[in-house]
C-alpha cells in the first residue's frame, strides 16, 4: 500500500522520542479558535496548582489571586508519513514543518467569594499573548516574505472568563479525607476582546466539572481530581481533533513548615483514542511560601504525552490573597480569635466564633449530652431538675409557677378562687374536705347525725319532719305528735306503730326506700357482693377529672356497700383496692393518679371504721385494661377500682 504525507501536530514529544509530536494535513480544516492552554490555576485557597483540594472554609469570605505561566513551544507541526490512508496508526515523525505557537503566556486574575461554609464561587480572568510562525492554512508550512523570510504572528487579549463553583460534600479539608465537587462555565468573549483568531480563545462556550478528593494527614497531602471537559462541537487542526475530552489531575504536597510547603503534581486531559496527539499531559513541581495573608508559588515542569497544548517547558508564579488564620486546634476559627485555641468548639449553633466548646450552653449545670433543653436553663425548684428544662408549671393547672401559691398541688377548677393555683379543699367551709365531702356545695349541719359525709341531713329520722320542727329528730313520729313517735301498737314490731303501718302484719324492711311505711320492699340487687377472691361492685367510684377526689352519690353507695361486707365478713382479712386508667395522656402521669385514687378509696374505709391493716392500695394506671381503649365505652370502663381479697398473710 503506497505512503502518504502529511503533517501532524504535538505539543512536546511522545514518550519514547526526545522530539515534538504532530498531527496530520490535507484536507482537514485548520481552525484557530482554540484555546490551547492547559494551565488553569485552581481558584481559592487550600489548592495544589492546577489541582483542587477539597477544602472550603466559611470564614474565608474573600480570596484573590493573581498567576502567570509561560509555555514554551506547545504547538508544533510535524511531518509525517503514514502507511494507511483511513488512520494514523503506525505513523512516523519527520522534521518540523512550523512552529504556530512558539511562546504562549498568560496571567490568570482571580476572584472568590465563599458563602456558608461549603461553596466557593469563582471568576478566572485570563490574559494571554502568543507569539510564532505564520502558517499557511493549506499546507502547515510557514509563510515566506519575498525574501523567503518566514513570517512570524501574535495575538493576545482577554481570553473567555471562567465561572466555577466548588461544593464541599464530605469531610472537613481540615484533616482525614474530603470530598468535594465542582463545575465551570466559560463565557466566549475572547475573539470580541480582541484575543484575535489566533489560539487564545475558543470560539464557543465550553464547560465541564471535576470530583475532588483529598486526603491530609499531618503534613501530607495528596489530592486527586477526575473530570470532564465538554465542547458543543469537535474543531480539527489538521489530524488534532479538539472536542469533549476526560480531564484528571493529580497532587502530593509536604508542609517544611507552618509558612512553607512543597508539592507536586500531574495533570492532562485525553479522548481516550489511541491518536497520541489528542492525549496530553503534563508534570510540575513547585513550592508555596505564606507571609501573614499573602501566600507566593512558584515552579514549572513539562508535557510527558505528545498531545497538542502540552510544552516543551513551563514556569509559572503566582500570587494569592486570602485572611489566614492559623488554627492548631483545627475547629475553623483562627487562633488570632480563638479563646480556646488547644480545644476544639463544638459547633453546636451556640457561640461557635470563639472557639471554645461549650458543654453546657444554658449554664444550667447540666451538660448538653445528657440536657433535654441545652439551650433552657433548668429552673432548679426541686421539680425534674435533671432533665435540663424549666418547668414553668410544676403541678400543671394552667397557672405558672410565678403566680401559683401551691407550685405542687394543681388547682381543682372549681370555681372557688381557680387563680390561686390552690385546690381548693372545703369549698363550703364546713370542715369537711371536698374529697371526702358528699355534698362539697353545702355545708354539713353538724347535728351528729351522719356529720362525716358532708351532707346537710334535714329530717334526721326521715318523718318529713325537718329537724328544726321535730321535738325528737332521731326517732320519726307523725306531726300530730310534733314529730315523736306515738304511744301505740306495734304489731310487726318494725318499728312503724300501727297507726302510720300500712303492712301493721308484715314487718318492714329498712332498706332506705319508704322505710317510713311499714312495708316491706322487694329487695334491690346488692351494689357490692363477694364473688371468689373479688369484691365486685355493681356501679363506678367516680373521682373529679383528672384528681383523686371522690364525687357523686353513686360512688359513695357503692363505698358504702363494700363497707357494709367488710364490717359484716371479718374472715374477710386483708383487701387490696386497685385504680385503674384508660391510655389517654402520658403513662407515668397515670399510674401515679391511679395510685392516688385508690388511696383515697382506702383512707375512706380507714375514717369510716375498716381497721388501716386490712386495706391496702395499689395503682396500676392504664397497664390492665379489660376493654379496647378504641372507643370512649371501653375507655370508660377501664377507669374503674376494683378490690381484691388477699390471703391473711402477706
Amino acid at each position: 500500500m503506497p505512503k502518504r504525507r502529511l503533517a501532524m501536530v504535538s505539543g512536546f514529544a511522545a514518550l519514547f522520542m526526545a522530539l515534538p509530536a504532530s498531527a496530520q494535513t490535507g484536507s482537514a480544516p485548520y481552525d484557530t479558535n482554540i484555546d490551547f492552554q492547559q494551565f488553569r490555576p485552581a481558584p481559592g485557597p487550600y489548592n495544589f496548582f492546577t489541582v483542587q483540594g477539597s477544602r472550603v472554609e466559611g470564614r474565608t469570605a474573600l480570596s484573590l489571586g493573581a498567576w502567570a505561566n509561560y509555555a514554551y513551544r506547545p504547538l508544533t507541526i510535524f511531518d509525517a508519513s503514514c502507511p494507511s490512508a483511513v488512520n494514523d496508526s503506525g505513523c512516523s515523525i519527520g522534521a518540523v514543518r512550523s512552529r504556530p505557537i512558539e511562546h504562549l503566556a498568560t496571567l490568570n486574575l482571580l476572584v472568590g467569594v465563599t458563602l456558608a461554609n461549603r461553596i466557593l464561587l469563582s471568576i478566572d480572568l485570563p490574559f494571554t499573548v502568543e507569539t510564532g510562525q505564520a502558517v499557511e492554512r493549506s499546507s502547515g508550512r510557514p509563510v515566506l516574505d519575498a525574501s523567503s523570510t518566514v513570517q512570524s504572528q501574535s495575538a493576545g487579549g482577554l481570553g473567555d472568563p471562567r465561572i466555577e463553583a466548588k461544593v464541599r460534600l464530605a469531610g472537613s479539608g481540615l484533616t482525614g479525607a474530603g470530598l468535594a465537587v465542582s463545575g465551570f462555565v466559560t463565557i466566549p468573549i475572547g475573539q470580541s476582546a480582541g484575543a484575535g483568531d489566533h489560539f487564545v480563545a475558543d470560539h464557543s462556550t465550553t464547560f465541564g466539572g471535576r470530583l475532588i478528593g483529598e486526603y491530609r494527614r499531618g503534613r501530607f497531602a495528596v489530592a486527586l481530581n477526575l473530570g470532564a471537559l465538554g465542547r458543543p462541537s469537535t474543531l480539527t487542526l489538521f489530524s488534532t481533533e479538539v472536542g469533549t475530552r476526560l480531564t484528571w489531575g493529580a497532587a502530593v504536597g509536604f508542609d517544611i513548615s507552618t509558612r512553607l510547603a512543597v508539592m507536586a503534581e500531574g495533570f492532562g486531559a485525553s479522548d481516550l483514542s489511541s491518536a497520541l496527539q489528542n492525549n496530553n499531559a503534563e508534570v510540575l513541581a513547585g513550592a508555596r511560601y505564606r507571609f501573614n495573608d499573602l501566600t507566593f508559588t512558584a515552579g514549572g515542569g513539562s508535557g510527558v504525552l505528545r498531545g497538542a497544548g502540552s510544552p516543551v517547558a513551563r514556569a509559572f508564579l503566582g500570587v494569592s490573597w486570602a485572611p489566614y488564620r492559623v488554627d492548631n486546634d483545627s475547629d475553623g476559627v483562627g487562633d488570632n480569635v480563638d479563646r480556646c485555641p488547644t480545644e476544639a468548639e463544638d459547633a453546636d449553633g451556640y457561640e461557635d466564633d470563639d472557639g471554645c466548646p461549650e458543654v453546657d450552653n444554658d449554664g444550667d449545670g447540666i451538660n448538653d449530652a445528657a440536657d433535654r433543653c441545652p439551650d433552657q436553663p433548668e429552673d432548679r425548684d426541686n421539680f425534674q431538675d435533671s432533665d435540663g428544662c424549666p418547668d414553668l408549671d410544676n403541678d400543671n393547672d394552667g397557672v405558672p409557677d410565678g403566680y401559683d401559691t401551691c407550685p405542687r398541688e394543681p388547682e381543682d377548677r372549681d370555681g372557688d378562687h381557680d387563680e390561686d393555683g390552690c385546690p381548693d379543699n372545703d369549698r363550703d367551709r364546713d370542715g369537711v374536705p371536698d374529697d371526702r365531702d358528699r355534698c362539697p356545695g353545702e355545708p354539713e349541719d353538724t347535728d351528729g347525725f351522719r356529720d362525716e359525709d358532708g351532707c346537710p341531713d334535714p329530717d334526721n329520722d326521715g318523718d318529713g319532719i325537718p329537724d328544726a320542727e321535730d321535738q325528737c329528730s332521731d326517732q320519726p313520729g307523725p306531726a300530730s305528735g310534733h314529730g315523736c313517735p306515738a304511744q301505740s301498737a306495734d304489731r310487726d314490731r318494725d318499728g312503724v306503730p300501727d297507726d302510720s303501718d300500712r303492712c301493721p302484719e308484715q314487718a318492714e324492711t329498712v332498706n332506705g326506700v319508704d322505710d317510713a311505711d311499714g312495708c316491706p320492699e322487694q329487695a334491690a340487687p346488692a351494689l357490692a357482693q363477694i364473688v371468689g377472691d373479688q369484691i365486685q361492685v355493681r356501679g363506678t367510684v367516680n373521682f373529679s377529672r383528672s384528681r383523686d377526689r371522690i364525687e357523686g352519690d353513686e360512688s359513695f353507695r357503692v363505698l358504702e356497700s363494700v363497707l357494709t361486707i367488710l364490717r359484716t365478713h371479718p374472715e374477710i382479712a386483708r383487701v387490696e383496692v386497685q385504680g385503674h386508667t384508660d391510655n389517654a395522656g402520658n403513662a407515668e402521669r397515670n399510674t401515679a393518679l391511679s395510685e392516688r385514687r385508690a388511696e383515697a378509696v382506702r383512707r375512706w374505709l380507714v375514717e369510716h371504721g375498716i381497721e388501716a391493716g386490712r386495706i391496702t392500695a395499689r395503682g396500676f394506671g392504664p397497664a390492665r385494661p379489660i376493654e379496647s381503649n378504641s372507643s370512649e365505652a371501653g375507655r370508660a370502663r377501664n377507669r374503674r377500682v376494683e378490690f381484691l381479697i388477699l390471703p391473711a398473710t402477706p
